[in-house]
Parts: C-alpha cells; structure tokens; sequence
C-alpha cells in the first residue's frame, strides 16, 4: 500500500503536453465540470517545466542538447498558453484557478526567455551564407524594437497600437519572409541527401547514415529554436499587455505571434520521415506489414498520422500541394483531400490470429481474408512517443493492403515498356497541434512500391512476381529522384551500372557472400537482348546500353519435347534465386565454397566434362 501524501509517480512532459492539448481541444464549455482534469495536468505540467527549466544549463551543456530541451519546452508552452489565454481575456471567463496557472505559465516562459543563447547559423551552412547574413540583420533590430516596445505600455492604447502596427509591417513580416526564404534555399539540399541515402538503401542495401538523419532533425531544431526566440518574446509582451490593460477586448500582440505561428506551421508541414517500404517494396495483397514513419521535429507535437495508398499520378498532385505550403501559396490549415488507389486496413494488435499470420518486415506468409478486417481509403494511427528519437511517431505492427481499386491498371504500357507495374506511395498526412491554438497538417510521401495481387499457383506467381520484382529493381536502380517522387527512367543505362546493381542484388537475395564473377556476367550479356527488344546500336568501343524492354523480353526459351517456353532474362535469374533460397538444400554453402558454378555457357560445360571424364580415366587406368 502506499502511503498517505506519498507523490505518485510523475508523468513524463511529453505525456503531459500530449494529455493537455487534447483535452483543450475536446470541446471543452465554460465553467463546465470537466474543467477540474485540465487544472491537473496544468499543476503537473508546471511543476514538471520547473525542474527542467532550473536543470536547464546543468544537464545541457552542449549547443545541441541545450536547443533541443529549450524549444521543446518553449513551443510546449506556447501551445497550450495560447489556448487557455483565448479564455483568459475573455469578461466572460472568472476562472481565477486557471487564470492563476496562466500567469504560471508565462512565469515559465519568461524563465526560458532568460537562459536563452544566441542564435546560431542552422547546421550544415556555409560560412559567411548571404542568405543568413540578410536574415540576421533583420532579426537583431527586430527584437531589439520589440523591446522597446516593453517600455511604451506606459503610453496611450491608440497609440500603442499604431506602433505594433507600424512594427509589423516594416520590420517583423520582412524579417520572417526573409527566414522563410532561408529556410527553403537550405533544406533543399538537406531532404535530398536524406532521399538519396533512402534509395541507397533499397538499390544497394546500404543502411541510412546516421548522420543524415541527425543533419535533418537539427536543422529543425535549430529552425524552430530561432523562431521560438521571436515567438517566446512576443508572447512576453502580449502578457504584459494583458496585466496592463486586463479589460481590454484588443489584442493586437496576437496579431504579430499568428505571423510567426504561420511561419512555423508552413517550415514544419514538411517535417514527417516516412521510413516504408525499408527493405521491400512488393506489398502482396491481405499480408500483413508494419508501417512507421517518424517526426524529424522534436517540438511538433501530433495529434493523429492519417496513412493512405495514392497513385503515382496523385503523388505528383500531393507533393506539388507540399511545394505550395513551403512556397507561402497554400495555408497548411487546410487539411486537402486526394484519391485513394488501393484500400487499407489495420489487424488489432491483440486478439486472435491466424495461426499462418504473422506480421515481419520481409513479408513471409501473412495471409488475411478481407473479412478478417474493415478496408478503408485511409487509415488513422494514434502517435506514440519515441524515447530515443526524442519526438512522435505513427507505427503500426499490423497493416494490410485488402485490395487496389478496380480503375488501377494492371500493366503500365506507357512508352512501351510491357511488364512495367503501377507504381503507388503512402501518402501521410499528420494533424499537428499549432502553437496558433488550431490545427495544421504535416506531409510527406514514402518511397514507391508496387502491389501485387495473391496467386494460388506457383507459375502464376513466379509470372507476376518476375514483372513487379524487375519494376522495383529498375526503378530504384535507375531512376531520376524530383523531391519525394521517383521518377521512372525510359533511357537505358550502361552495362557496368547494370552489373553493379545485379552484383548487390544477388548477393543480399541469395544471402550469400560470394558475388557473381565478370564470367557470370560475359554469359549474361550475351544473352541480354534480341532483335524485338534491341532499342540502341552500340558503337565500336563504346560501351552497350541496356533497356527495361531487354530486362523483361521473352527471348529466351528452353525446348523439351514439344514444349517449348519461353522465359526472360529476369524470369530466369529469379529461379536461380529460388534454388537459393530452398531450405530443404545446402546450396548457399556449396557456392560459397566455389563448389557450384555459375552461369556457364554450353561449350564451357562440355569442355568442363570432357575434363573431368578424362581425368577420372587417368586415374582408373594408373
């Protein structure tokens, strides 16, 4: 038993912002009963904010600890004191209990504003940016007027207003669009690394860096730290006008913090990692998959992950809204609305399963009926807290794509290339808690994938998965990156590309460390186009192009009786993978011992035996 007047065990402060901001957006009536939860959580949140606030230069020494602490705290209090201020003002309200905390909190806010550090340039930026040094010579005379303005609370409201005004429009609305525009010419670079480093992983198999990730996630911190400056400021005054004038229905202050809140919901509406597909990208339909996607914003907290299958097409209307949203042309409040092409579902995650059901990052036998769960256009995922990442995160251990829709195209002819397959992304978009006091929405794209429909025969499903395999292949292989979308490439690529991808390819499917040899390849090449699919004439010297029509051209075939198939390139080497991967069998080790072969040309095994049968005769007659 516990004692009486023991303290309970203190939530964590991500907890209660989380816990706070939801309840101040259900609705909540004045004076209603259900006030009493709020004013908890407000008691636990301050007692909470204290003690980092006063551990603040002790635990976060560095640069980078410091910033992170301080705008996670800065932008936590700003959100929920612009919702309770909205009722603070207002006659109607007599709460002094809550008017009480309010004041607490901008208490806090003032704490924070007095162990804040300069600003710093935001990471990665090349010394002496012209960019920055604009900006900052905007920001050191901005806050230094809105300092000034402090001391004329003393001077008639008519003409204190004119001076806001006036400093809104000549010095803090040029200074935030000047930000915004560094912002934007910066982070390019940053996201495009970050994408690069995601094909890698999916072409190459190599992991992300770490230290792409890290560059992404500080960039926002210091962004939003720089903004929480001004912010934080700007609310100080605001509290001081109201102390100053507390039956006053102007509120003029408010106007300038939507300027900055604005600025922040448009930089952070691009915050969100989307980290599917991670290693495959065939999802098979009514299989199972787990789906995580990540904030690289630690102070932007969510309050759902809405998650749904768009097209390639819509993908392209998706990201030119986000381009929108960065460019100022788009308000990130409204939440937009895109067609769906495939239909998602979300298993519960406890509760009876199939006994064939289980849910892994490689597929596996996953099957579910479609009985089994409710399909929708879209899907909603409550955020969870990541403890090492230090921000939310939508993840889902058991996801399952039910069916496409009916007008989805089977087979890509575009360009001519047979075989190609529909190419689909996740489409995420998040409702976040805006410091504004509403809400606002963050996006992002995954990376492609193709979705293939379940089978009950095996040559049915080799047939299909040799044409979604070599679409993923190609695509990640060769393809030009716009932003988030992958564009699919027709221009054909050089041999040694090709070998390079193939090489990685096989090596990490087969789960073996010994590589195809330049001898498997000289047999491959030959083999490698026909006179339907030969697209390019290869000058003398130069080195041959190779096509997605010679990857998936049926001119190879094996003759039996009188049966006679025909099979491609891409067929083929997918059933040499099969071999590999049959459990029953020892061939992953036989070949990396050399005992196996690889690909052999005919004359070569002919001359291969005739070696080893007069050898065996040699020693037979000794």
């Amino acid at each position: 038993m516990t004692s009486v007047g023991c303290p309970q065990h203190e939530s964590p402060l991500h907890k209660l912002v989380y816990d706070l901001l939801c309840a101040l957006h259900s609705g909540r009536k004045p004076l209603d009963s259900v006030e009493e939860p709020v004013k908890i959580l407000l008691t636990e949140l301050l007692s909470a904010c204290e003690k980092r606030i006063e551990n603040l230069d002790h635990d976060t020494s560095s640069w980078a600890l410091f910033a992170i602490e301080w705008t996670r705290l800065t932008w936590s209090l700003l959100a929920i004191i612009s919702r309770l201020t909205t009722r603070f003002i207002d006659p109607r309200h007599i709460d002094a209990e809550e008017q009480q905390l309010t004041k607490r909190l901008n208490i806090r806010l003032f704490d924070l504003i007095n162990k804040a550090r300069p600003v710093r340039p935001l990471p990665n930026m090349p010394d002496h940016d012209y960019k920055w040094i604009q900006f900052y010579g905007l920001l050191a005379p901005t806050l230094t007027t809105l300092h000034n303005l402090y001391s004329q609370l003393d001077t008639p409201v008519q003409s204190l207003d004119t001076a806001i005004a006036t400093f809104s429009e000549a010095q803090l609305r040029p200074c935030l669009e000047s930000f915004r525009e560094l912002c934007r010419s910066h982070s390019l670079g940053i996201f495009a690394s970050l994408r690069r480093a995601q094909l890698d992983r999916m072409a190459n198999f190599h992991e992300i860096p770490d230290e792409k990730l890290r560059t992404a996630t500080a960039y926002y911190t210091s962004m939003l730290y720089t903004l929480g400056i001004l912010a934080s400021r700007l609310q100080g005054f605001r509290f001081e006008w109201q102390c100053k004038f507390p039956y006053s229905m102007s509120d003029p202050v408010r106007n300038l913090l939507d300027i900055v809140y604005l600025t922040v919901d448009q930089l952070v509406a691009d915050c969100l990692f989307a980290a599917e597909p991670a290693t495959n990208a065939i999802l098979v339909t009514n299989n199972l998959f787990p789906f995580n996607c990540d904030s690289l914003a630690h102070a932007v907290v969510f309050k759902q992950f809405d998650v749904q299958i768009v097209s390639e097409e819509t993908a392209q209307a998706v990201q030119i809204q986000m381009n929108k949203v960065r460019e100022g042309t788009f308000l990130p409040h409204i939440p937009g609305s895109f067609p769906s092409a495939a239909l998602l579902a979300m298993k519960p995650t406890s509760g009876v399963k199939r006994n064939n059901a289980v849910a892994n990052a490689e597929g596996g036998n996953t099957a579910h009926k479609k009985s089994d769960v409710n399909s929708k256009e879209s899907v909603v995922i409550v955020p969870s807290y990541n403890e090492n990442l230090l921000s939310w995160q939508a993840t889902y251990p058991h996801l399952l794509c039910t069916t496409r829709q009916k007008d989805t195209v089977l087979l890509d002819s575009r360009a001519g290339q047979i075989g190609k397959r529909p190419v689909f992304y996740f489409y995420i978009r998040a409702t976040t808690f805006s410091p504004s006091g509403g809400l606002s929405y963050a996006r992002s794209l995954s990376l492609p994938f193709t979705i293939a429909t379940r089978r009950n025969q095996d040559c049915q499903v080799q047939r299909m998965m040799s044409s979604y395999t070599a679409t993923c292949f190609w695509l990640y292989g060769t393809s030009t990156l716009d932003g988030l979308i992958l564009n699919w490439s027709d221009n054909g690529i050089k041999w040694s590309h090709f070998k390079q991808l193939y090489q990685t390819y096989f090596t990490v499917n087969a789960e073996v460390k010994r590589s195809l040899s330049d001898i498997d390849f000289q047999l491959m090449k030959e083999k490698m186009e026909c006179e339907d699919c030969r697209e390019h004439t290869t000058a003398i010297g130069e080195e041959p192009l190779l096509t997605f029509k010679n990857v998936l051209c049926p001119h190879l075939r094996y003759d039996c009786d009188q049966n006679v198939l025909r099979f491609s390139i891409w067929r083929g080497n997918l059933e040499v993978l099969q071999i590999f991967q049959d459990a029953r069998t020892n061939v992953k080790q036989l070949w990396d011992d050399f005992i196996l072969h690889g690909l052999t040309d005919i004359d070569d095994v002919c001359e291969l035996i005739i070696t080893v049968l007069c050898f065996n005769f040699q020693v037979m007659f000794r």
